[in-house]
């Protein structure tokens, strides 16, 4: 590509595929910096407006990102990727209601771009709309039946079919393809742990997982934390990195170079903690981080990726009949495969019905679950039994005003 632009300076393509590699490689400078070499040759080229928003969403930077979308729709007002990601900028800032217009909007241009009719159907239940429920099955038997790939964590909520799940993830896993087949295992002293994650930091699942890393047998077992999440830096992640024997900041790396990092430290036994949630980064195992390579805790559906060989698990996570839906071998553990901090403080706090103008003999349900966990199907059973029952109360978990005023008029 650098020879190309030897030849013809202005070979704006050229200036664009750069930016894809260094975008590959997470130099994300780097690929700014070309795709504005792009932009400057061809003042239209979209893609490379697109892509620099891609960038900049990646990096949170949403004011950013926003312009340079906008100024990819000022050229093509329809052109559905770069709404799609304005929907993707205030999905991430929890604007909820402007996410979703934005992802009806590609729909009203495109009816099959899957990737914004999945993050519709997830919006609508984070905010408890279910106006369109009795539509979903069909909508899901259209992302179902597509070649089209979708993003499988999206959807595990809203559809409970782990056969279709399997499907899904199988779609998805192709653009994930194994880098590396084999992997000398160096015979040592210890055996030596890697984790894998962007979430060092305080949420339920590092919360949980503390007590993992700070109870390790340090007589038999090294561990090893690589993080590629951005800004990681409250006080629970500067407590957890103190139980690791290494500790490496991989977010500016590349995929390739964060497994060669872990093949560097002699790695045994790689955690993939997110599979196929949030930020995850799948091709770091593509290129075999370690011989065996474990995903645990954070996705407990299948990958379905040929280089990912165990998920943990127990029989209520993956019951005997959905063991075929898993392309994992599945490591069950005895009685639960989700850790607990036993160490963890409990809250001092005294909660009392009179806070929440409830009668002190009254009998209260609660479920402190996320929003787009609920479907009306459960909704409507909770609500029969307030009408069945005297003197009870529901509590809920909800933190979007859209989705409380949508439960409300459910009630009604």
């Amino acid at each position: 590509l650098e020879n190309s632009i030897k030849i013809n300076p202005l070979f704006f393509q050229a200036f664009y595929n750069l930016g894809l590699i260094y975008h590959e490689r997470r130099d994300c400078n780097l690929a700014i910096l070309n795709y504005k070499k792009a932009i400057s040759i061809n003042s239209k080229y979209i893609k490379a407006y697109n892509n620099i928003g891609i960038i900049y969403i990646y990096i949170k930077d949403y004011k950013n990102a926003k312009n340079y979308l906008n100024k990819a729709i000022e050229i093509e007002p329809n052109y559905p990727e770069a709404v799609n990601n304005l929907g993707i900028v205030e999905m991430d800032q929890k604007n909820f209601i402007s996410a979703l217009n934005y992802f009806n909007q590609v729909l009203a241009i495109d009816r099959n771009q899957l990737q914004s009719l999945a993050q519709k159907l997830f919006i609508e239940r984070k905010i408890c709309d279910w106006s369109n429920f009795e539509k979903h099955s069909d909508l899901l038997k259209l992302i179902n039946k597509s070649s089209d790939t979708v993003t499988p964590w999206q959807l595990l909520a809203i559809d409970d079919n782990p056969k279709d799940e399997l499907l899904r993830a199988q779609k998805y896993a192709k653009q994930f393809n194994k880098k590396l087949i084999n992997i000398t295992q160096i015979k040592k002293d210890k055996i030596k742990i890697g984790y894998f994650t962007p979430d060092f930091y305080e949420h339920a699942g590092m919360m949980n997982m503390e007590a993992i890393f700070k109870h390790h047998d340090k007589n038999k077992f090294e561990i090893c934390g690589f993080d590629y999440g951005l800004k990681n830096n409250d006080e629970t992640h500067q407590r957890i990195k103190t139980y690791f024997d290494e500790f490496y900041y991989v977010s500016s790396l590349s995929d390739k170079e964060i497994a060669n990092l872990s093949k560097k430290n002699n790695i045994d036994i790689a955690i993939h903690r997110n599979g196929y949630s949030q930020n995850s980064r799948n091709n770091i195992f593509a290129y075999r981080a370690a011989p065996s390579q474990i995903s645990f805790l954070g996705y407990p559906g299948t990958t379905s990726l040929n280089f990912i060989d165990y998920i943990v698990a127990d029989k209520v996570v993956i019951p005997e009949q959905n063991i075929k839906f898993f392309s994992e071998n599945i490591i069950f553990m005895p009685n639960s495969y989700y850790p607990t901090n036993n160490k963890r403080l409990i809250s001092s706090k005294i909660f009392s019905r009179s806070d929440y103008n409830i009668p002190n003999d009254a009998f209260v349900f609660c479920s402190f679950n996320n929003s787009y966990k609920i479907s009306p199907i459960e909704f409507n059973i909770w609500m029969e039994i307030l009408s069945e029952t005297t003197n009870t109360y529901l509590i809920l978990l909800i933190n979007q005003e859209e989705a409380k005023q949508n439960l409300i008029n459910q009630i009604k």
